[in-house]
């Protein structure tokens, strides 16, 4: 996290916004693909859920984290300077942020990621309607990134 917080205070200010700005983009044909893949999903009878894993997925969601700046953001203007904050205090209070931090977040993703991996074994026509909220919060979130970006980049160009 140290040297994140380094690399990122040497990087030119459009770049994280620009990658904003893809991220954006990439999670909107995210949500795209997740509609496209419910219909698809409507033609299957089956309420079996899928034994084969689904590498194509996997690798989507993987790209969607790499393209995400909100993560190196976070630790380079918050997480880092929070935790050098609070071990110039004390270091146990520096550790106990970040230890705070993992211990809430692991467990919330796994919980996602349990919560997902078991739509497989719903009805269709549930997992059908999962997937399109899913895709119109995927939507938002897109949405978002790219308004915020473009946003951010408005003054730059003023």
């Amino acid at each position: 996290m140290l040297t994140l917080f380094l690399v990122l205070s040497q990087l030119p200010a459009w770049l994280p916004t620009s990658l904003r700005i893809i991220g954006g983009f990439f999670i909107i044909y995210l949500a795209w693909d997740a509609v496209r893949n419910s219909n698809k999903q409507g033609d299957n009878k089956s309420t079996v859920a899928p034994k084969k894993i689904d590498r194509a997925g996997f690798i989507k969601g993987i790209t969607m984290n790499l393209l995400n700046p909100n993560v190196y953001i976070f630790w380079a203007t918050i997480g880092v300077p929070t935790i050098l904050a609070g071990w110039k205090v004390a270091p146990i209070q520096g550790v106990a942020y970040f230890v705070g931090i993992y211990g809430a977040m692991i467990p919330g993703i796994m919980l996602w990621i349990t919560m997902i991996g078991t739509i497989g074994f719903l009805k269709p026509a549930v997992q059908k309607v999962i997937t399109i909220l899913i895709a119109v919060l995927l939507l938002i979130v897109g949405i978002s990134m790219i308004v915020n970006g473009v946003q951010s980049i408005l003054p730059q160009l003023y």
